[in-house]
């Protein structure tokens, strides 16, 4: 149990990581400017090489293979995800901050929460809810310095994606009792980037040629989207879908400070006071005992 709790905690440390890279990178080839859509399209086609490539070069011995009974689940997550999901997020950085979405990463976790305890009657630790509370103080200091601006149509956008996040959190954590997470990943990029080149063509491809200014971070951005994908997958696998959310929330800090040293943001001493509190929230995390869910 330790150990299995020891790896679920590795696998999301590694997700955060990504996690908190991936927006800074993503805000970088925005700004270059490639089209959002092309963008998600060809971020969503790296990922899947990534981890199709890891899938076929292990297949034989894990004995890996898309069940018939788990291909239309994994369709559907692939699709509000990495179709969907993917395409929306993009779209709304071009109005808000890649630091300002991990406000929303709170909504996240909340509509997980609840959506878990519904549909697998997953149960949390009574420390899960002052920890949690710590965690969106934390992103509120640090994502709008202490004061809570009127949000804007990025925001709006953000928060609505909250039901559909939550949702696919604790229905990826129902169907990975059918099929490994690593055919999960894997699935969920085939079956996104479909539904999205099949979106982009029905609705019309707007500036294609775009992926050329900034073709190195639609490669950076697509493997560390792979990764944090996988590596998140497994921690809901292990720990939950509710705790490793949780843990993710903790990945606009990373973001933070790669935005310090990379574009140079600066941040105030009320925005530093956040970042503190969400990397102590962090660790707290990972002393909590999870509870077997259904």
């Amino acid at each position: 149990m330790k150990n299995k709790k020891l790896k679920g905690i590795i696998y999301l440390t590694v997700a955060v990581l990504s996690f908190g890279f991936v927006h800074v990178i993503d805000k970088i080839g925005l700004n270059a400017g490639v089209e959002p859509g092309i963008f998600a399209l060809s971020r969503g086609l790296i990922a899947m090489t990534v981890v199709g490539t890891i899938w076929f070069a292990v297949r034989k011995k894990n004995k890996l293979a898309f069940r018939k009974d788990s291909i239309k689940s994994i369709a559907l997550i692939g699709l509000l995800t990495s179709g969907l999901g993917s395409f929306t997020v993009l779209y709304a950085l071009n109005f808000t901050t890649a630091t300002n979405r991990g406000l929303m990463q709170g909504l996240y976790v909340a509509a997980t929460a609840v959506i878990a305890y519904f549909l697998i009657k997953e149960r949390l630790p009574k420390m899960f809810f002052p920890i949690f509370a710590a965690i969106i103080i934390g992103l509120i200091l640090l994502t709008s310095n202490g004061f809570i601006h009127p949000p804007n149509i990025g925001d709006w956008i953000l928060m609505s994606l909250a039901p559909v996040i939550g949702f696919t959190n604790v229905y990826a954590k129902k169907t990975m009792s059918k099929v490994d997470s690593l055919t999960l990943t894997f699935g969920r990029y085939i079956f996104g980037s479909i539904a999205l080149a099949i979106a982009l063509l029905i609705f019309g491809l707007k500036n294609p040629e775009s992926a050329k200014l900034g073709w190195e971070w639609i490669i950076l951005s697509g493997s560390l989207t792979g990764i944090r994908t996988l590596t998140f997958y497994k921690g809901i696998q292990m720990l939950g879908a509710t705790i490793s959310a949780t843990f993710i929330s903790v990945g606009p800090g990373i973001t933070a400070i790669t935005a310090y040293f990379i574009l140079g943001e600066m941040l105030s001493p009320i925005q530093g006071l956040g970042l503190t509190l969400l990397l102590i929230s962090g660790a707290a995390l990972t002393q909590l005992k999870t509870k077997k869910s259904t």
